[in-house]
């Protein structure tokens, strides 16, 4: 039977620990304050381990620890207010939950398996959680400034409403990762994490974001049957902003299945470091709709199927030697500001409506790239003669690159390369060699070295224009700068 349990001990010490078993069957009609100096331990001492306890109002006591408990404990949907540890072992069936369990007290946590998934955990204000394992719950409130922390992850496992992570001011997210399993569409309020935050195994459902999400990394996977594009997990940022101060890794690591779909929408998104797949056989989706998105690290589309949509996409990093991988992508608006790193390294065919160079380093090494739109260069100091030879570049649109006078762009290639070009081509303060742009208009080159072997470049100054090293004086550009 179903029993009903008080405290049976008239004095209350601190350093009590109750045993609730059959020698404890009784009423409710010890309230919260018989039980707050409590610590209620589970292990069937003077009665039976197995026997069921059922909660029949709201209580408060110190701690709780369910080791050694094999029965069930239901919190019958009241409040328990617990100034200390809550422990549930990792051993199904131990708790049905439709209270509200509240940690009023710091104190250490533990709850890893779903069979004990808690309705609501809150955490009181100022008050530090701290997890010895896995902590599962459908919703967790952390009243300000109060800190979960640990080396394990906070699940929210199937919430049963929207806005299932309530974050008080200044509360902190100090766990491994904060987990969320959806087992219908969900949205969720702005978040600020220190923490890794993970959407995943929710097939064919949605988190969407009403709000800003800051973290440490993102991560975006499905289950066993999110087999394509619609069955994926999707994370949805809904025009919001996402900022990570590490990276987004995409799909889980299974062939064909656990796929993951990011969503950006219009927000302003930045990625500190990379962007791929979460593993060699993991695939996903990425929607950049009409975001503004930078990143500081490697690209790579590798299994990524990409929707560019209007997009601005920018390589800012500071430092390192990042790559990207466009796998037969393309992206919208790519732009590379990354004057700290070492080099940026394109290192397959890349395809982009329009190109634009405004600091740091592009190393095409050898591989082309088309745009659809325009190739623009304004860097100073710009070295890319190591990742032009061989490479076919196509510009669609208008091709303009300058360096300055006290620093010319370097495109003197120790190889030939071709450029094509449909629009306007213009270039200013440059060395370069070794390029062919005979099959589209003829690059003007003002200010410009011109170091040999180049065809339809026209190399401008005040003294007349010089074509594939002959020179035809020009009357009319007597004054060019």
């Amino acid at each position: 039977m179903a029993l009903f349990w008080h405290n049976l001990n008239a004095d209350n010490d601190a350093n009590d620990r109750t045993n609730y078993s059959t020698d404890q069957a009784g009423t409710s009609a010890a309230g919260a304050g018989a039980l707050t100096n409590d610590d209620l331990q589970f292990n069937g001492t003077g009665g039976t381990a197995d026997d069921n306890c059922t909660v029949s109002a709201n209580l408060a006591f110190r701690s709780i620890d369910l080791n050694g408990f094999s029965g069930v404990y239901n919190d019958g949907g009241f409040t328990l207010t617990i100034a200390g540890a809550i422990i549930i072992p990792n051993t199904a069936s131990l708790v049905t939950s439709t209270g509200i369990w509240i940690m009023s007290v710091s104190g250490n946590a533990a709850n890893p398996h779903s069979d004990n998934t808690l309705e609501s955990l809150v955490l009181n204000a100022a008050q530090e959680a701290t997890l010895t394992a896995n902590f599962r719950t459908r919703k967790y409130e952390g009243i300000a400034l109060s800190d979960i922390t640990g080396s394990f992850d906070l699940m929210l496992f199937q919430p049963l409403a929207n806005d299932f992570i309530i974050q008080g001011v200044d509360a902190a997210f100090n766990v491994n990762t904060v987990s969320v399993f959806l087992d219908a569409d969900r949205t969720q309020s702005s978040l600020t994490l220190l923490s890794d935050f993970m959407l995943s195994f929710s097939a064919d459902k949605t988190l969407t974001m009403t709000g800003d999400l800051n973290c440490v990394s993102l991560r975006v996977s499905g289950s066993a049957s999110s087999t394509s594009e619609a069955l994926a997990t999707k994370f949805d940022m809904n025009g919001d902003d996402l900022t990570c101060t590490e990276d987004i890794s995409i799909g889980g690591n299974a062939v064909g299945t656990h796929k993951g779909k990011v969503i950006l929408g219009s927000g302003n998104h930045s990625v500190a470091d990379s962007i791929s797949a979460n593993g060699a056989n993991a695939t996903g989706f990425i929607d950049f709709d009409s975001s503004t998105f930078s990143f500081g690290g490697s690209f790579k589309m590798t299994n990524i199927t990409i929707d560019k949509g209007t997009a601005t996409v920018t390589q800012n990093g500071s430092s390192g030697t990042p790559i990207i991988i466009f796998d037969g992508q393309s992206l919208a608006n790519f732009v590379i500001n990354n004057s700290g790193v070492t080099s940026f390294v394109q290192q397959d065919a890349g395809n982009v409506d329009s190109f634009l160079l405004t600091a740091g380093v592009i190393d095409h090494s050898g591989q082309d790239m088309t745009t659809t739109g325009n190739y623009t260069i304004v860097a100073v100091g710009l070295n890319v003669a190591s990742g032009l030879v061989g490479m076919v570049l196509t510009v669609g649109g208008i091709y303009n690159v300058k360096g300055t006078i006290s620093a010319l762009l370097d495109l003197a290639a120790g190889g030939a390369w071709t450029l094509t070009i449909t629009g306007a081509a213009s270039a200013r303060f440059v060395d370069v060699n070794n390029s062919n742009a005979g099959g589209g208009t003829e690059v003007i080159a003002k200010a410009s070295t011109h170091d040999g072997s180049n065809t339809n470049w026209a190399f401008v100054s005040a003294a007349g224009t010089s074509r594939d090293n002959s020179i035809r004086i020009n009357r009319m550009l007597r004054v060019i700068f």
